[in-house]
């Protein structure tokens, strides 16, 4: 980023709401000396009124790379879902700065937020943090300012008195949401007690509607001191979104401000179900490369830079995708449709798989998921002698949700392939509700199970027995049928509360609930 240096002679009388938004380092009192003495507390007030109303526009860019930087004015916690819903010509991401991250200056670095499908997520991502889709990411705290970016036209952003919200964001917590089929790279910082922690990191989103070039890909903002990104076409980028990967293929890696200490990458995919894929991370220096995983797992990989400058060359580190096998040739189709049950509803689901040319095929495995990534065998089928042979199988206990499928053939010489994978949603047709579990409530965590539901957000609100509203939480339903983990607010004492839920229809429902300690 671009910035300017202003100068503040006194900060008792300089009026700091002249501009948008400050980056502000706070080194302790004038008794701290780098060399000789620790930090000091340091206590920041500010004086005036407190903005109230709608606030006067901001006017965010359309032209050029760079950002418009806008501010949070109230005294609360805002919510920016509202402001990309109003401007149509607003980019779907923001930049957030994170003083949680390390480097070698120890100030933080920026975070990537993108918002998808009403959903959000964060870049670098965290790994074994809290999955809660949505909780945390979209809201802005009071003081903190953040960056929008407008394509086509500019985009004026209007922040009003209705966008506060009693949510806190903390920033860093999220991990992946359910979405495209990703792969992420997160930089860190490891110790003297080989203990790591998080400087920087970048994300590749794949799915055949993206381009093949960086038309909608995610511009890299730099941070002050270590940055990885992905690198094409001239461009350091953040996100990167392909298509699915057909061939061969790189992702090239660009780092930069890396400090003589030793480094861990953290690889790893959410939702990755690409067949016949292989990746490694190459590194071009010492001239190795490690095998990656790509079924959810996470592959550490340790790496120093020293004194010789060629270990901190920027393009030192690459992903390396290639081609497996390709499917075999027996498999023509593989298909999974909704069926009518006993009852005559749509309750069971057909799986057919075509084949051609079996040769020594013994058998076939049909395979079952809920996730797209772990997968069971249900049900085994001997291989008929017959050169074009069809087969079928029928799933009487389908989940509501996601169901997926895929074959796997195996020879008589225990030759293994794997065939596409297929998806049926269920729940069309499924009277709408949602349904909370377990009840009572255990360690302050439930689930939302949202079934047949429409699109849109969802107000939770705990009330006591004497009426009053203790808590309030906020969930964004995409459609359909979906669970949501819920954290109850920690600060409310056991017992018997009534749990109003606000539809997106602004229709209410209240069931009891009881919470445990």
């Amino acid at each position: 980023p671009s910035w300017t240096s202003i100068p503040v002679a006194n900060t008792n009388t300089t009026a700091l709401s002249s501009r948008q938004g400050y980056m502000l380092f706070v080194r302790g009192d004038r008794t701290y000396q780098p060399a000789t003495s620790g930090y000091s507390t340091t206590t920041l007030k500010t004086t005036g009124t407190l903005n109230q109303g709608a606030q006067a526009a901001v006017t965010v860019s359309a032209t050029g790379t760079g950002r418009t930087l806008v501010g949070n004015p109230y005294a609360s916690p805002i919510d920016v879902d509202p402001i990309f819903l109003a401007n149509a010509t607003l980019d779907q991401n923001m930049y957030v700065w994170d003083a949680s991250l390390t480097g070698n200056y120890g100030v933080g670095g920026f975070r990537f937020v993108e918002r998808n499908g009403g959903a959000y997520q964060q870049t670098p991502v965290v790994i074994g943090g809290p999955a809660t889709p949505d909780a945390n990411s979209r809201y802005i705290h009071s003081g903190q300012a953040f960056f929008l970016k407008a394509t086509g036209v500019d985009a004026n952003v209007i922040i009003i008195e209705t966008m506060k919200s009693g949510l806190v964001s903390a920033v860093n917590p999220i991990v992946n949401t359910a979405g495209d089929q990703q792969i992420f790279a997160n930089l860190m910082i490891v110790n003297g007690a080989n203990d790591a922690s998080l400087a920087d990191g970048i994300r590749v989103r794949f799915n055949d509607a993206y381009n093949a070039n960086t038309t909608d890909d995610a511009l890299k903002m730099g941070n002050f001191a270590e940055n990885i990104s992905s690198y094409r076409e001239a461009k350091k980028l953040i996100v990167e979104k392909r298509p699915m990967i057909t061939k061969n293929d790189t992702i090239f890696l660009r780092s930069s401000n890396l400090g003589i200490k030793n480094y861990r990458f953290q690889i790893g995919t959410f939702d990755f179900v690409q067949n016949n894929v292989t990746a490694f991370l190459q590194d071009t220096w010492l001239n190795t490369s490690t095998p990656l995983s790509l079924d959810g797992g996470v592959t550490d990989v340790d790496f120093s830079v020293t004194s010789n400058s060629a270990s901190a060359n920027p393009d030192r580190f690459r992903i390396v995708f290639a081609a497996a096998a390709p499917l075999p040739a027996a498999f023509t189709s593989v298909k999974a449709t909704q069926t009518a049950g006993s009852g005559g509803q749509n309750s069971n689901i057909a799986v057919e798989w075509k084949v051609t040319n079996q040769g020594s095929i013994a058998k076939y495995e049909v395979e079952k998921s809920t996730d797209g990534v772990n997968f069971t065998k249900v049900n085994t089928q001997t291989a008929i002698t017959a050169t074009d042979a069809t087969y079928n199988w029928l799933d009487v206990n389908p989940v509501l949700g996601n169901n997926y499928y895929r074959i796997r053939s195996i020879g008589a010489g225990a030759d293994i392939k794997i065939s596409q994978v297929v998806k049926v949603v269920m729940g069309k047709g499924i009277t709408p509700s949602i349904t909370v579990y377990p009840n009572p409530v255990v360690n302050k965590t439930m689930t939302v199970l949202f079934t047949n539901m429409d699109k849109g957000t969802y107000q939770l609100r705990f009330i006591s027995t004497t009426g009053a509203v203790v808590s309030t939480q906020q969930l964004t339903h995409n459609g359909g049928t979906a669970l949501q983990p819920v954290v109850i607010n920690r600060n409310m004492v056991a017992g018997m509360y009534q749990l109003e839920i606000i539809n997106a229809d602004k229709s209410r429902s209240v069931r009891p609930v009881v919470i445990t300690n």
